[in-house]
């Protein structure tokens, strides 16, 4: 009943449009539908290629969050690696040692180390980046040590003066 309401209204909307079109001759009528036909490739044209840039959009989306997911789950499990690590109790801070990791790590001839009330200083007036970067893993790794202040100052390509404070807690 309610679908026949409705098929009896459309049908009164379109009788002025049907009684035009039969009034037209076959060239008017075949205009017509020529343009009807060059409109519905349009519109097809335009949702389509709407659908396919909507879909690679969404993929690149996709894509990035999965990136971001995974890079996620590799800090998580960095982070916890770190939070488990303590200071080594068979490697005791000395200035002598962590002077001669930074001379054969470094190639750096004379370091600046200083260690004062559980205060370590390390200064280098030259390095390379990627070899700080090292030493700042080998310091965490064989001493249990983290830095408490960085600072990096680029001098050339690669090369970097390095600043840094790191506060003992378990020296022996």
């Amino acid at each position: 009943m309610l679908f026949t309401n409705y098929f009896k209204k459309t049908i009164i909307y379109i009788q002025p449009v049907i009684s035009y079109w039969q009034k037209l001759s076959e060239r008017e009528k075949k205009l017509l539908t020529l343009i009807g036909i060059l409109l519905i490739f349009i519109i097809s044209f335009f949702i389509i290629s709407g659908i396919i840039t909507w879909t690679n959009n969404l993929t690149k989306v996709y894509i990035s969050k999965q990136k971001y997911m995974l890079e996620a789950g590799a800090i998580s499990k960095q982070y916890k690696d770190i939070m488990q690590t303590s200071s080594n109790e068979f490697s005791v801070v000395k200035t002598e040692q962590i002077k001669n990791d930074l001379i054969n790590l470094l190639d750096n001839k004379n370091p600046y180390v200083t260690l004062e009330n559980n205060n370590l200083t390390i200064n280098l007036d030259s390095a390379k980046f990627d070899s700080v970067m090292l030493l700042l893993d080998q310091l965490r790794k064989t001493y249990g040590i983290f830095p408490n202040t960085l600072k990096f100052t680029k001098i050339s390509s690669g090369y970097v003066s390095f600043n840094g404070s790191f506060i003992i807690y378990d020296n022996k």
